[in-house]
Formats: C-alpha cells, sequence, structure tokens
C-alpha cells in the first residue's frame, strides 16, 4: 500500500473510561439515527429506540408513521431483524464514542450515537463514486492522466473499492480520523470491501478530513504524506448529511469556508460528492453559489430504503 509509514495503526483497545471494556453480547443499541432508519430500521421497536434516544432522533421525519409498512417491510425485517446486534468494540475515538457492532454475518457502525453505515448496504456510497467517475472520464481520459480522488471517510471501504475499479484512477487518498475505523477495516470489513486497503494505489492518512481539506490548494504540487494538492474527484461521507452530523467539528465542511476550500481542492473540471441521507435545499443552493451545478440523486438500498448524494462540479 503506498505511503505505509502514514497509515500504519496500532491494534486498536479501549481508554480508560472506555464503555467496552471487553465484549458486550447481545446488546441492542438504544441510540439510533434517522440513518439508521433509512439503513434498515424501517420498524423500530421500542428496545431498539428505548429512553435513551435522543428527542432529536425521535422527532425525525424518518421515524414518524409514513415511513412505516411500506411494500418492502418484510425485506427490511429480514436484514434488520436477522439477529440481535452484538457489540464487537466500543471506545473512546478521537471524535467521541465510536462502536463496531455484528448482525448476523453483517457489521454495523455507530459513531457518537449516528448509526452511519452498515455492510448490508452501500449502494448510494458507491453510487456518488461512480457517477463522479462518469462525470470525470470522457474530459480527462483523453489527456491520458490518471485520476486522483480524494475520500473523505473510510467507512466500510466501499467508496475506496468502487474508486479502484475504475482502471484509470491513478491515486486514492484516504483521510479517516478514527484509528478504531481503519483497524476494522482491517480485521472484519476486508472481506466486503475487497480489502481495499492493500491496493498499492491507495494512500491512507489517519488524519480529520477537515484539517486535509484546509491543505488543498490549486495546483499540481504535492504535500507531506504523498498527498496531492489538487484532485479530479473528492467526496464528503463523514455524516448523514449537512443538518445530521456524526461530530459537530464537521460543521464547518458544509458552510461558504468549507464549500470554497473544497472547490479550491478540484483540479480543472473537477468534482464534489456529499453523501446526504436526504434532500437539503439550503446546502443545494449553497452549493450551487461555489460549483458549477449541483444535483441531488436517490439511491436505493437493498434494505428498501434510499439513500443519497449530491454531486457538485467545477467550472
Amino acid at each position: 500500500m503506498g505511503q505505509e509509514q502514514e497509515c500504519r495503526v496500532p491494534p486498536v483497545a479501549p481508554t480508560a473510561g472506555s464503555q467496552a471494556e471487553g465484549t458486550v453480547h447481545g446488546k441492542l443499541l438504544p441510540v439510533i439515527s434517522h440513518r439508521a432508519a433509512q439503513d434498515g430500521g424501517l420498524r423500530v421497536s421500542r428496545d431498539l429506540r428505548g429512553p435513551e434516544m435522543s428527542e432529536k432522533s425521535a422527532q425525525h421525519p424518518l421515524f414518524s408513521g409514513r415511513n412505516r409498512g411500506c411494500a418492502r417491510e418484510r425485506r427490511l425485517q429480514d436484514v434488520w431483524n436477522q439477529a440481535p446486534a452484538e457489540v464487537v468494540e466500543r471506545l473512546r475515538g478521537a471524535g467521541g464514542e465510536i462502536q463496531l457492532q455484528k448482525r448476523g454475518r453483517h457489521f454495523e457502525m455507530i459513531y457518537n450515537g449516528v448509526f452511519l453505515m452498515a455492510t448490508y448496504n452501500g449502494a448510494s456510497e458507491r453510487a456518488a463514486v461512480k457517477r463522479g467517475l462518469e462525470r470525470l472520464l470522457p474530459v480527462h481520459a483523453r489527456g491520458g492522466a490518471g485520476l486522483r480522488l480524494l475520500l473523505g471517510g473510510l467507512g466500510m471501504g466501499f467508496s475506496l473499492q468502487e474508486a479502484l475499479r475504475c482502471p484509470q484512477v491513478e491515486r486514492v487518498v484516504v483521510a479517516e480520523i478514527e484509528g478504531a475505523v481503519i483497524e476494522w477495516n482491517r480485521r472484519y470489513l476486508g472481506g466486503f470491501n475487497g480489502d481495499a486497503l492493500r491496493d498499492p494505489r491507495v494512500t491512507l492518512l489517519h488524519r480529520d478530513f477537515l484539517e486535509v481539506v484546509e491543505a488543498l490548494g490549486p495546483g499540481e504540487k504535492t504535500l507531506p504524506g504523498g498527498q496531492s494538492a489538487a484532485y479530479h474527484l473528492i467526496t464528503v461521507d463523514t455524516d448523514n448529511g449537512s443538518t445530521w452530523l456524526s461530530r459537530a467539528e464537521n460543521e464547518a465542511l458544509y458552510g461558504d469556508r468549507g464549500l470554497e476550500l473544497l472547490r479550491r481542492g478540484l483540479l480543472q473540471g473537477g468534482a464534489a460528492c456529499f453523501w446526504c441521507a436526504q434532500e437539503e435545499p439550503e446546502f443545494e443552493q449553497r452549493l450551487r453559489r461555489h460549483f458549477r451545478s449541483a444535483t441531488y440523486e436517490k439511491v436505493l438500498e437493498q434494505t428498501g430504503r434510499e439513500g443519497g448524494f449530491y454531486l457538485a462540479e467545477k467550472a
């Protein structure tokens, strides 16, 4: 793997004060966000929602009655209720509490009480990368230059795997703040993402994505650690959208300054993708102030729920 010295992370261990000293079996997570409902929590039991669930989560539209009882309910239940959730590891990470849990043969990831993703979905993450590359290839393939991608967040490794499927991709830089997520990808998730981290085109940075974005700039120069100063495609998959953050600090990515930094970090004709659980009109207007165009695309996950992303193109 490229730039191995940048990405070697020691095995994860619970820190002092962590709630995960050892493995907890058979515990259903009481705190669940709208993306959990999106990704399989169509019928949220009282045990799963529980008294510890935040008031904001409980009042979110995706928990309302209009999102229950659809024709795909049986399919959703097959995935979501196939087994109780078993906590594999829970610890205090760089940005808060992070948890990996297993349900049947699948894994789910929770960050600060926000259900981020699971191995039984990922279609929308893959689609965001695929669509971005489809927009780029007609322009950049003619020049013969290899495509460079920057991925904000490693997650389950699905976005990275999709990027590596494109033979025109020369380099993929992944910024991940949580060492646990990196270790889990190596220890548990490689079978789901084709061991994407082993690809020599990958440079993995154990850093806050926002810090990486702030170092971006126009031109072809190379920054310390082997990452470029500008990319053909940048993906932001650190949150459930601009209105539902996994950590409060990420709000800066979706404001005017953050969007301008991302635009500056794109090469001419490049594009940025932002994963969002649902359309966000205010965020879309903000995108249009900084990019030539911004479109939202819905993607049906295998759970029967919809995910989506914004694709913003630089002139």
